[in-house]
């Protein structure tokens, strides 16, 4: 199950963030990618095709070397991410910055939440037998200039340079849990009853702040 809200506001600077979800595989990502937007196609498209490619072949030989303290599945989650950011710099930003891309990918396997995050959106998490719970965040380096004014900054994204690390997480999967997904000049303070009704209403107490807002459940 997958929504999202979103307002622009008038003077929103923020791209607009694509989503790819596919449910039978459990595979969620989010890209914002600032310039060129035929960027978002191509890094979606490469992770998408090693990511299921790899997780159904056994003998298939990876174009990094593997990470020993992540599970399979994390590590081909870990190189889809960084083919995506490897084929974005060569056709994009080898010679000039054309497109830069903030990344959010989740991944289920078995019991095992595998997140990748270069940039927005923020993940948080509520446990069904508990409250909420922030798995992952980031900030624009525009705030730190100037808050009054909506010009965003993104502060990690890939393309802009190869072999990029990528910070990978790992969480415990449960399938009754819920995931909200969100970006905004703005961040509210969230209690552990929240839902997206609620947590957008707060976002909203600002009536010219631009978001972006989700909910995600496998």
């Amino acid at each position: 199950m997958f929504q999202e809200k979103q307002y622009r506001g008038k003077h929103s600077k923020y791209p607009t963030i694509h989503s790819d979800i596919n449910e039978d595989q459990k595979l969620a990502i989010f890209t914002c990618t600032w310039g060129n937007q035929d960027a978002t196609n191509r890094v979606v498209s490469t992770i998408k095709d090693y990511y299921l490619s790899a997780r159904m072949d056994d003998e298939f030989t990876p174009p990094f070397p593997l990470q020993k303290d992540l599970s399979l599945a994390a590590n081909h989650l870990r190189i889809s991410v960084m083919l995506a950011n490897d084929n974005l710099y060569n056709e994009f930003n080898k010679e000039e910055l054309m497109a830069l891309t903030e990344i959010l990918v989740i991944a289920v396997k078995d019991r095992e939440l595998n997140v990748i995050q270069c940039g927005g959106p923020n993940l948080l998490c509520k446990k069904h037998h508990s409250g909420i719970s922030t798995y992952v965040n980031s900030h624009h380096l525009g705030h730190e200039f100037d808050a009054s004014k909506k010009y965003p900054l993104p502060s990690n994204f890939i393309g802009g340079e190869v072999k990029k690390t990528v910070h990978y997480h790992r969480f415990r999967y449960d399938k009754k849990d819920t995931y909200y997904l969100l970006m905004s000049d703005r961040m509210p303070v969230i209690t552990e009853n929240e839902d997206l009704k609620s947590i957008e209403s707060k976002i909203q107490l600002d009536k010219e702040c631009p978001y972006w807002l989700a909910e995600l459940r496998f």
